[in-house]
């Protein structure tokens, strides 16, 4: 096998990188190749828009899913909706290579390609205009490969478990609201420690029959995902020691290093398409009051004891964390050098996998390749990063006037869309510790007695001054150059 894609949905840089040693395998991919942890698409986006645009290397707004919504049809995304936007697998197999796809993310109906596409989603909605068609825990394949059914082994998993609500433990939510010590009591550390033995089930199913299929059916490239992280760690972030968190990586590390050692890849890339972190530490240091206030569910949530806030989730659990702006990226083997990669966005991912196995980038892709390879001729010279394009970096300054939260979604919307900038956040100075929290957020400047000073603003290629229109309640800004 040519390379093996671990795709592992909110898999946390912070923790991972933090506690790198429990990881082993993981670990010797990261000291052997390159790795970072790079920008993805957030607040406002959702897995789906992330994966698809890791497929396609397009941005959610070419593709058109956004915030897990295809265009203005209130549905998930199919691969109906992108299989003309040449995603990844189609662009291999054009060039004779064969692909195997392992449950991808918003890959049903499974389509024919050189290979094998097994598809087949975990459904965790209960609203039933949300629910895809082909929500299925077991393999669902294309009538081309229906022989593979034959080949791997029945799924005999169970759907995944629901974390216990108020409810179960015999309150409303409205009465923990009124009763902290309650809740502190009730919610342990490993409130929902049956989903992290669900993912070991997962997994030791997937291990056995990829392992399986690669000796029958074996392909150039294959891609295995899972969503069971990101399902743990929005039930388990209120633990700060993140211990249900970090059990979960073990499991997955020791996943990684059985299919190493089984398939022998030539090349393996772990990519997670956003990280997940606690809703608490979004703020920095910042008391419960400044939280509250910049908070856009303070309504819905709870303030624990230790710092963590929880709010309640669709299906009614205690969720304790949202998608992290950061994701994971490692790339390790043949004519991969060792290096810390700087400014990787997701779009960044399928230019690079293009380029190493020598396939020219198509048009209408703003991504670059990645300067991870060594000895190698690169094809697509002219879409190579540079350092000289962070070195040339515009400065801008984003002028905070309005609600928190809906400045917040300026940042972010201004920094995935002007790539190489510096910003700088002039604000009230009691925000200051949450602006410099974002890692998008290069520097602040505190307003004096509600003034900025023209000499200042002065000192900036642009000024960024956002507004909302009453009307629409959209948040929208002038750029003043």
């Amino acid at each position: 096998m040519k390379l093996m894609i671990f795709a592992i949905d909110a898999l946390p840089p912070d923790i991972l990188f933090k506690n790198i040693n429990m990881f082993p395998n993981i670990k010797k991919l990261k000291e052997c190749g390159a790795y970072c942890e790079y920008d993805t698409y957030t607040y406002g986006y959702g897995s789906r828009d992330n994966w698809v645009s890791l497929y396609t290397g397009l941005t959610p707004k070419q593709h058109g899913i956004i915030n897990n919504k295809y265009k203005n049809e209130n549905r998930y995304p199919n691969t109906n909706d992108y299989k003309d936007k040449e995603p990844f697998w189609n662009i291999l197999n054009k060039h004779g290579l064969t692909v195997g796809m392992w449950k991808g993310l918003s890959t049903t109906p499974p389509q024919e390609i050189k290979g094998y596409m097994i598809s087949g989603e975990i459904n965790y909605e209960s609203d039933p205009e949300l629910q895809d068609p082909y929500t299925s825990i077991k393999p669902v394949v294309h009538e081309k490969d229906k022989n593979i059914l034959n080949i791997i082994d029945e799924c005999m998993i169970e759907q995944q478990p629901v974390p216990k609500s108020a409810e179960d433990f015999g309150y409303s939510w409205n009465e923990l609201k009124n009763k902290k010590s309650t809740l502190n009591k009730i919610l342990k550390n490993d409130y929902f420690k049956e989903a992290t033995e669900y993912l070991k089930e997962n997994l030791d199913y997937y291990e056995k029959n990829i392992i399986k299929l690669q000796k029958s059916n074996p392909v150039d490239v294959c891609f295995f995902y899972t969503q069971l992280i990101d399902y743990i760690g929005h039930f388990q972030s209120h633990d700060l020691e993140k211990k249900e968190i970090i059990k979960a990586i073990k499991i997955i590390d020791n996943f990684i290093g059985i299919l190493i050692e089984n398939i022998n890849p030539d090349n393996v890339i772990v990519i997670s398409d956003h990280g997940i972190k606690g809703w608490n530490e979004s703020f920095g240091n910042s008391d419960e009051e400044i939280q509250m206030e910049m908070f856009g569910l303070r309504d819905k949530a709870i303030w624990l004891e230790n710092g963590a806030i929880v709010v309640e989730a669709r299906n009614k659990g205690f969720l304790s964390a949202c998608h992290d702006i950061k994701g994971t990226f490692i790339a390790s083997g043949k004519e991969i050098k060792k290096c810390k990669i700087p400014d990787m966005r997701t779009v960044d991912f399928y230019t690079t996998l293009l380029e190493m196995f020598d396939i020219e980038i198509p048009s209408k892709r703003h991504g670059y390749v990645l300067d991870i390879f060594s000895n190698k001729n690169i094809k697509n010279q002219s879409r190579i990063f540079s350092n000289n394009l962070i070195n040339n970096r515009k400065s801008v300054a984003i002028i905070q006037n309005i609600d928190i939260p809906d400045f917040n979604k300026v940042i972010n919307e201004f920094f995935l869309n002007n790539r190489f900038c510096e910003i700088t956040i002039i604000g009230e100075e009691k925000y200051k510790e949450t602006f410099l929290c974002n890692t998008r957020v290069d520097s602040f400047i505190k307003i004096k007695e509600k003034s900025i000073s023209k000499s200042i603003l002065d000192c900036y290629d642009a000024v960024i001054l956002p507004y909302k229109n009453i009307l629409t309640n959209k948040v929208e800004f002038y750029q003043i150059d």
